[in-house]
């Protein structure tokens, strides 16, 4: 509504007024078409709160639906990786368990040999007993001829580096299809899981 203060100081100096009682008039009139449209009634505001009060639970029930499949998702890969290297230690424990086996092997060999030459010393150096001699000459002899066996270059294979390539595999065929370097791999999964597909919801507003 214009006031005199309006036309003569304010913001509607010199524009054209009419008078109070016709624009009451006119602002009841346009109320009145507000009411018979029926966009006045309070069930047309209330039915679309209640449209975006929907949306808003369903973009709430979305997000923690889409979270907990990401959790899962990244649990699942976790729980792989985790189960892949209770494996890889296994084996490589195994590995070195039967390697150092073949060591000790040769270990408890020399062993035995050392034994053995000290035995013989000892007979050795007893000049004045001859029965005892005479009572160990097959052990003597079989510790002669054990000590005289030459010795031999043996080995071990020891693992020295990990392939950290992962080698993808036709399951069906047994082909190899591709081979991901490691850091190719960290990157891939530095990547992994993302949002895909959207779904319009639609909502009056």
């Amino acid at each position: 509504m214009v006031t005199a203060y309006d036309v003569m100081f304010g913001k509607s100096k010199g524009h054209e007024v009419i008078e109070l009682s016709k624009a009451v008039s006119h602002i009841r009139e346009n109320l009145d078409k507000a009411t018979k449209t029926g966009i006045l009634k309070t069930d047309n505001t209330e039915g679309v709160l209640i449209d975006i009060r929907q949306a808003l639970n369903q973009c709430d029930q979305s997000k923690n639906q889409v979270l907990k499949e990401a959790e899962k998702s990244i649990k699942d890969l976790i729980k792989a990786l985790y189960e892949r290297k209770d494996v890889l230690i296994e084996n490589i424990n195994n590995y070195f368990l039967n390697e150092r086996k073949k060591i000790e092997e040769q270990e408890q060999v020399w062993r035995e040999k050392q034994k053995i030459t000290d035995d013989l010393l000892k007979l050795s150096s007893n000049r004045d007993d001859d029965h005892s001699l005479l009572e160990n000459s097959k052990y003597i002899a079989d510790g002669i001829q054990t000590l005289s066996e030459k010795t031999k270059f043996n080995h071990f294979e020891m693992i020295n580096s990990l392939d950290t390539t992962m080698h993808v595999i036709d399951d069906e065929t047994n082909v190899k299809k591709a081979d991901i370097p490691h850091e190719e791999l960290k990157r891939l999964i530095s990547q992994y899981i993302a949002p895909s597909e959207k779904k319009k919801i639609q909502y009056r507003c």
